[in-house]
């Protein structure tokens, strides 16, 4: 999977370029068709904000959005959002998979 990192406004230091490596070498085993990821460092007066931009193959982007006191803080939270959305929709093709054709859960008998 291919990260870009943009800092606008601002600049990023070598240990939260290498921390967002990390995080993001984690989402490839939890969904395997994501291509790539786009981190966007921001800064105004007294937040650090960070989105974080996850492309999967067929489907559309996943989007999360992080805040804090500093930007390492604020990508823990971004990525966090991330790891949910993932979650859920990986638990949602599970559930649609057990359903059948007939979208019913199979009978008991």
């Amino acid at each position: 999977m291919e990260l870009t990192i943009t800092a606008r406004h601002c600049s990023i230091s070598d240990a939260t370029r290498e921390h967002a490596n990390r995080l993001f070498r984690r989402i490839d085993r939890l969904h395997i068709r994501a291509t790539s990821a786009t981190l966007e460092f921001e800064t105004d007066t007294f937040r650090k904000s960070v989105d974080a931009r996850l492309h999967v193959a067929g489907q559309p982007p996943i989007i999360g959005r992080g805040d804090g006191p500093t930007f390492r803080a604020a990508l823990d939270s971004a990525f966090d959002r991330l790891e949910r959305q993932l979650k859920r929709r990986r638990q949602r093709r599970i559930q649609r998979r057990s359903q059948g054709p007939t979208g019913r859960q199979p009978s008991a008998t």
